[in-house]
């Protein structure tokens, strides 16, 4: 679960990945702002935060409005959708079920993210902060521990050291050739030559 600020009530999390802003997700997260900021919505103003995120997967289904700690996930909202979500859901505590995801298989509404059959057998480990954080926001990513592993290769333990945890990780190049980046780390290092430099290719994610 996402950090939430403890005078927080509602975390509304919107995607806004390519496939929900090509079907409006931008709208939609507009619409949210304004409707949380409007003069008789003061009130619900200071304790609902609405996050623009990331991708949250199975893109077929969006624009997600995704709400925290309630964890209601309405699928296909539309900008015009957001004035219901913020009566119903959010001042009264009902769910807008025809915004739920629909398992067929089940014949049921599911409203749980993790409960939709695409989440529900994932285990995301590197992709474990998307469609929580605002992927433009360092103060999200510090929420969710970013930089720790780096303060701690600085200040606990020494270059060698860090070279080989990467070895023993098992990580490698996402390129063609999946070259274990440790080894990569330790040629680097034994070489004498000055200054070195670090070239990277973001090309592959």
């Amino acid at each position: 679960m996402t950090t939430m600020n403890k005078s927080l009530i509602h975390l509304l999390l919107v995607c806004c990945g390519t496939g929900c802003v090509a079907n409006g997700a931008r709208e939609v997260y507009q619409a949210l702002k304004d409707n949380l900021t409007s003069d008789d919505k003061a009130v619900l103003a200071a304790t609902t935060s609405a996050r623009a995120t990331g991708c949250h997967g199975l893109c077929a289904q969006g624009p997600f409005v995704r709400i925290l700690p309630e964890d209601i996930t309405y699928c296909r909202v539309k900008a015009a959708d957001i004035p219901e979500i913020v009566e119903k859901t959010l001042k009264q505590g009902e769910v807008v079920k025809r915004l739920l995801f629909r398992d067929r298989q089940k014949k049921a509404l599911v409203q749980g993210q993790n409960d939709i059959p695409f989440y529900r057998r994932q285990t995301r480990v590197a992709l474990r902060n998307v469609g929580l954080i605002d992927p433009s926001s360092l103060q999200d990513y510090l929420e969710r521990g970013g930089y720790r592993a780096l303060e701690k290769s600085l200040l606990d333990m020494r270059p060698e050291q860090v070279i080989e945890e990467i070895i023993k990780s098992g990580l490698r190049g996402r390129g063609g050739g999946g070259f274990p980046a440790g080894l990569k780390w330790k040629a680097c290092a034994a070489t004498p030559a000055q200054p070195r430099y670090i070239i990277c290719n973001g090309d592959e994610g």
